[in-house]
């Protein structure tokens, strides 16, 4: 981290008694504010170029080849940002510029520490372990807990994705859900499955589980506040789970099926796309006994287990949340 980053962390923990516990950070936007300003008579492709050369380039930490793929990826990932017709377009999301960007960069940290602190009250043993990064992800990833090293997980956030997905009201949802998957990282350690993909039942408990608690921890919202995309995965959802947890018995084991179940870019048959995040909130849902640390303790190989015993009894007697 950059001593100015880390100063300024320091600072924010002086200046405000109720933020004493936010864990360090690192903040790329002031910088970005500065490129922008800076770049601001550019074009979108010599400005994406310049992004590379005197942004993204100084920050390998984040832009990372594993992550964000080679040079020229990342290049052409860039003339997104700058072009006011490159954002991807999402279902209920409004359209965003630079400018909407630049104003969620300037109040994200602060937004993120007020949340972090209501996350540490629900669990006092979370531990400020995982680097957190505040950056520019490129229309990639709102929140990301990659591993560039085994057994060293990092959190970026995508502060142009957060802009874009994750109006004020619903902020509070989305940085619970993120610091669960870093919480569960903590607790389970070592004996979470390792490699790329994740099978598709630890993807069921690991995403169904950090939604479940976003809700637990906001429940005056809605569905679609806690879903996010599409709005209307519990209407779509709600008629089809039997169906659904056939199909993902089928998928449970392997690696293979994750990208359908739960990524945006692809769904099972005749179900929405991230439909895996709906039948994980149910199956957290079910197991919860009033106590949400020690969900987030279930060894993985007894997550296997009541994942199959889930989607078993689910096939048979469609749970309704």
């Amino acid at each position: 981290m950059k001593l100015s980053n880390l100063l300024a962390t320091l600072a924010l923990v002086a200046a405000s008694p109720a933020l004493a516990q936010v864990c360090p950070y690192e903040n790329l936007m002031p910088e970005f504010a500065e490129f922008v300003g800076a770049t601001r008579d550019l074009q979108p492709a010599p400005r994406a170029e310049a992004f590379v050369t005197r942004f993204a380039d100084k920050h390998p930490d984040f832009y990372t080849e594993q992550l964000f793929g080679s040079r020229d990826k990342v290049l052409e990932r860039a003339k997104r940002l700058f072009d006011p017709q490159g954002a991807p377009k999402f279902a209920g999301a409004r359209p965003i510029t630079l400018d909407d960007v630049l104003v969620t960069g300037r109040s994200i940290t602060t937004d993120y520490a007020r949340i972090e602190a209501t996350f540490r009250r629900a669990f006092p043993d979370y531990r400020c372990e995982t680097p957190i990064s505040f950056g520019l992800s490129l229309y990639m990833f709102d929140g990301n807990q990659a591993t560039d090293v085994p057994g060293k997980p990092r959190m970026r956030f995508g502060v142009e994705m957060i802009a874009l997905l994750h109006p004020p009201r619903e902020l509070p949802a989305f940085f619970h859900h993120e610091l669960m998957h870093i919480y569960q990282a903590q607790q389970v350690g070592a004996a979470a499955p390792a490699g790329g993909k994740q099978p598709v039942w630890w993807a069921l408990w690991n995403e169904g589980l950090a939604t479940y608690v976003s809700w637990k921890l906001n429940p005056t919202l809605t569905a679609p506040e806690i879903f996010w995309t599409p709005r209307d995965m519990e209407t779509q959802m709600q008629p089809k789970v039997a169906e659904a947890a056939r199909l993902m018995l089928a998928d449970l084991d392997g690696h293979e099926g994750y990208e359908r179940w739960f990524t945006a870019g692809s769904n099972p048959p005749g179900l929405p796309t991230r439909s895996g995040y709906y039948l994980g909130y149910l199956m957290a849902q079910r197991l919860d006994r009033g106590d949400l640390a020690a969900l987030a303790k279930m060894p993985p190989e007894q997550v296997a287990r009541e994942a199959r015993s889930f989607l078993e009894s689910l096939a048979v007697s469609p749970a309704k949340p």
